[in-house]
C-alpha cells in the first residue's frame, strides 16, 4: 500500500493522477496481508500530517474456484479492480454525504488461480476509511 499526497491542484477525481505517479514519490508505503484503514485529520509521515492523499492498493491472491463476495467500504472516492477489470468505479464524491463512508458488496465468479486486485482510493479531507472484504459464498 503507497500514500500520495497532493492539494487541490492536483486532486485525483479531476486530474490525470497516472501521470502524478509517474514522477511523484509515496511519503508512506507499507506491506500489508489486508486492507483495512481509518484515519482521522489525515496520515502522519514524521512531522507532517497529509490531508488529502490517494491511497494506491495492490496485492495478489491464489484462490479457489467459486462464487466470492468482495464488499469495500471508503471515504470520499474509490475504485477497485480485479484481474485489471474496473468492477467498482465510486469516483464521484459528491454523491454522498461528507464522512459517510458509503459501501458496496459485489458478487464475483471466480476462477482458480493467481488473481491480482488494485484499490485506488482518494481523501479529500476529515474522517477516512478503506476496507476491502473477500469472501467465498
Amino acid at each position: 500500500v503507497s500514500w500520495y499526497a497532493f492539494d487541490s491542484t492536483k486532486n485525483p477525481i479531476t486530474t490525470d493522477y497516472m501521470e502524478m505517479l509517474k514522477i511523484q514519490k509515496p511519503f508512506k508505503s507499507e506491506s500489508v496481508n489486508r486492507l483495512d484503514y481509518a484515519w482521522w485529520g489525515g496520515i502522519k509521515s514524521g512531522t507532517e500530517t497529509h490531508k488529502q492523499f490517494l491511497t494506491i492498493a495492490e496485492g495478489n491472491a491464489e484462490l479457489a474456484p467459486g462464487n466470492y463476495e468482495l464488499s469495500i467500504t471508503w471515504d470520499d472516492a474509490v475504485r477497485v479492480y480485479v484481474d485489471g477489470n474496473l468492477l467498482i468505479d465510486e469516483w464521484n464524491p459528491s454523491k454522498y454525504v461528507f464522512d459517510e463512508s458509503p459501501n458496496k458488496k459485489i458478487s464475483l465468479n471466480i476462477s482458480a488461480g493467481m488473481h491480482n486486485f488494485r484499490v485506488e482510493h482518494v481523501e479529500l479531507g476529515g474522517f477516512a476509511t478503506l476496507s476491502l472484504k473477500l469472501k467465498r459464498k
